[in-house]
Formats: structure tokens, sequence, C-alpha cells
């Protein structure tokens, strides 16, 4: 695990934590927000069924491309959390994101955006 470490104030006490410690938590906490947005479009697609309309179901696609966006994010921050040195990241931590433009954004652009698992529909 890396030996980096920023301050944060809990309460009114400022406590070190390491960024690998604090990168695997974010990580877990996007995880289960992602499994709570999946449970959301199961649900939503067993209530609605096939009968929705055009715009609706428009709008809707937008929680799946969340669901996609929180989970590219929690993989790419448990990928950071298992370096050794989080001081500068390879375009390796980048190889598992599925969506291009959210590669190119969190790289800086460095990253082409090469096709990607983007249309997934639920």
């Amino acid at each position: 695990m890396n030996s980096q470490v920023i301050s944060i104030e809990v309460g009114h006490q400022r406590e070190a934590v390491a960024v690998g410690d604090l990168a695997a938590r974010l990580a877990d906490e996007l995880a289960e927000a992602v499994a709570i947005a999946e449970d959301c479009q199961d649900a939503l697609g067993e209530a609605l069924g096939h009968d929705v309309r055009r715009d609706l179901a428009e709008r809707l696609q937008r929680l799946d491309e969340l669901t996609q966006r929180l989970a590219d994010v929690a993989g790419l921050l448990a990928r950071l959390s298992a370096g050794d040195d989080l001081g500068e990241a390879s375009a390796q931590v980048f190889d598992g994101l599925k969506l291009s433009d959210l590669r190119a954004r969190l790289s800086g652009g460095r990253i082409s955006s090469a096709p990607s698992g983007e249309a997934e529909f639920w």
C-alpha cells in the first residue's frame, strides 16, 4: 500500500489518512451506489414494462449511464488504491474504464476515446 497521506478534519481534529485507503473506501462506496442504481433500474423496468413513451425511455436511459459511470469510477479508484504509488497514475489505470468519454475526461484527454461498451441499454 502506498504511504502518501492527506490531512482531513474530523470534528475539530485533523487526522492523517492514507490516500490508498481513502481511494479503497471511495471505491467501496461507489460500488454500493452501483448496486442501488442497478436495483432501481430493475424496479423501474418491472414497473413500467415495455409500454414506455420514447421521450421517457430516453430520459430513463440516463440512469443506466449513471450506473455505468459509477461502476467505472469505482473500478478506477480500486485500481488506484491497489497501486504502490499514487503520485502519478499510469495510463494502465484507465484501461478498465468502459465509457470512452469518461476515460477521456479523467485522463485529461491523454487517452484516446476508443470504442467502448457504452451501448449497453436496459
